[in-house]
């Protein structure tokens, strides 16, 4: 990615301020409105005073555009909302590269078994079967055979050229961040 992280073994005040600090917690936590130790009033955060629905109350009209737009910065490694859009907030994503070495999944040329281990990791609770074949369907094909994207990924394997493999990965992303389950739990 271009970016040096200091050895959290050896510089580790260095590696936590440097990357968790500024890149997750000022700029990414912050922007939802959910900054660490600031709570949004005297009475601390919501979700640990109100009832009925405990885990619900953090997501707000005050805070949904920036969660829905965390995909998009984490996937371009760009602000998108708040002052100066468009600077680095020091963290990228390369979602093809993650897919391909994290081991969430042990074939990322079988379509079925990639987007099930996504869904596991990034959501709370199993889908039903019919929201597993939207993600898989419409979001991850995009109403093309299973075939293309094993035959994609097997390309991109050979050749190294991620464009073709990218597209799809983001959607899905996108997708996952955006959907319910992931937003309120």
């Amino acid at each position: 990615f271009g970016i040096t992280i200091p050895s959290p073994y050896t510089e580790n005040n260095k590696h936590y301020f440097t990357f968790y600090g500024s890149g997750v917690y000022e700029r990414m936590l912050g922007l939802a409105n959910l900054n660490l130790f600031y709570p949004p009033d005297v009475a601390g955060y919501p979700a640990y005073h109100q009832e009925p629905e405990f885990s619900r109350h953090w997501f707000s009209s005050t805070s949904i555009i920036s969660r829905y737009k965390l995909p998009q910065m984490l996937l371009t490694g760009k602000r998108s909302v708040g002052g100066s859009p468009n600077s680095s907030i020091g963290i990228k994503l390369d979602i093809v590269l993650w897919v391909k070495n994290s081991g969430i999944t042990l074939d990322p040329s079988n379509p079925y078994q990639l987007v099930k281990d996504l869904l596991d990791y990034m959501l709370p609770a199993k889908v039903d079967t019919d929201r597993f074949n939207y993600f898989y369907d419409q979001v991850f094909l995009n109403g093309l055979p299973s075939s293309d994207w094993t035959y994609e990924w097997q390309n991109y394997l050979s050749t190294n050229n991620q464009t073709e493999v990218k597209i799809p990965l983001e959607r899905l992303i996108n997708h996952i961040m955006y959907s319910p389950e992931y937003q309120t739990f």
